[in-house]
């Protein structure tokens, strides 16, 4: 009998050791995981900053709010220019945060099927294109 304990307790103790080491090995996976941002500048035509910030949010970010729900990004943010003078260059900034270096490229099918089941939301009657245009956009790393 006592060596039946013995073999019962070895078999217990050797599971739980290898899944803690599965489980160490998964987390020092996913702390590799090279997160990198686009950040894609944008716009409004004059008198339009508010239209636009509406339509960003309305479409934009309801399909990006999709793409967090299934895995294919991990955050994303809209970012305000407060500079108020004229020859401003970009108004606002929509920032996402992929899970790898390509970005879109590597969801670009799956967001692709989000795209086609979103009903554009019109803003005032406008729609993106009516109300700004992207200006440029930048891949980048946060280092810290």
């Amino acid at each position: 009998m006592k060596i039946q304990l013995n073999k019962c307790m070895r078999l217990i103790l050797f599971s739980y050791l290898g899944a803690c080491l599965m489980s160490f090995g998964y987390s020092q996976q996913t702390t590799t995981i090279d997160l990198t941002w686009t950040y894609t500048y944008m716009k409004a035509h004059a008198g339009k900053q508010d239209d636009l910030k509406e339509i960003i949010i309305q479409n934009w970010f309801k399909m990006d709010s999709v793409a967090v729900e299934q895995g294919l990004i991990k955050s994303y943010e809209l970012i305000e220019n407060l500079d108020e003078s004229e020859s401003r260059e970009w108004d606002f900034i929509v920032a996402v945060e992929y899970f790898t270096r390509e970005t879109y490229a590597d969801i670009a099918e799956a967001f692709g099927q989000i795209r086609s089941a979103h009903q554009t939301v019109k803003v005032n009657g406008l729609t993106f294109p009516e109300a700004g245009q992207v200006v440029k956009s930048e891949v980048v790393k946060k280092v810290r």
